[in-house]
């Protein structure tokens, strides 16, 4: 059985696909790439891409994406479409590789519905009322 993709693992695939727009984003101040550890939704890693924003108490968002855990393949959430690039798809290869995820199983995942688009998103959010 394959492992899941780490949330390290998953930060890097951001990154490269970030790095493709090749508009500099990663180099905006105060760039981050956020985990969005409080958002639960079958099998996936989401990250919001942030910077600072034109006044340092302003932040601007300018990108989401999900990692799915089984199979590496990244998704804007926003769009319900999956993101791919060059550097991405050989990122991705790599790293199926090291996960002892096969072509077969990986088609086997791919072909599977993917239920990040028409399911709601939960947020682990323990300190509202219930």
């Amino acid at each position: 059985m394959p492992r899941h993709v780490t949330v390290k693992e998953a930060r890097r695939l951001v990154l490269v696909q970030i790095r493709s727009w090749k508009n500099g984003a990663e180099h905006l101040p105060g760039f981050e790439i956020d985990h969005e550890s409080d958002v639960h939704h079958l099998g996936y890693i989401f990250f919001s891409i942030m910077w600072q924003g034109a006044c340092i108490e302003c932040g601007s968002n300018i990108g989401h994406f999900a990692v799915e855990q089984r199979d590496a393949d990244v998704v804007d959430p926003v769009l319900c479409e999956e993101v791919t690039n060059t550097a991405l798809r050989l990122a991705q290869r790599n790293l199926r590789r090291a996960m002892g995820l096969g072509r077969e199983a990986y088609l086997r995942f791919r072909s599977s519905a993917k239920p990040i688009c028409g399911n709601p998103i939960e947020l682990d959010d323990s300190s509202s009322p219930k």
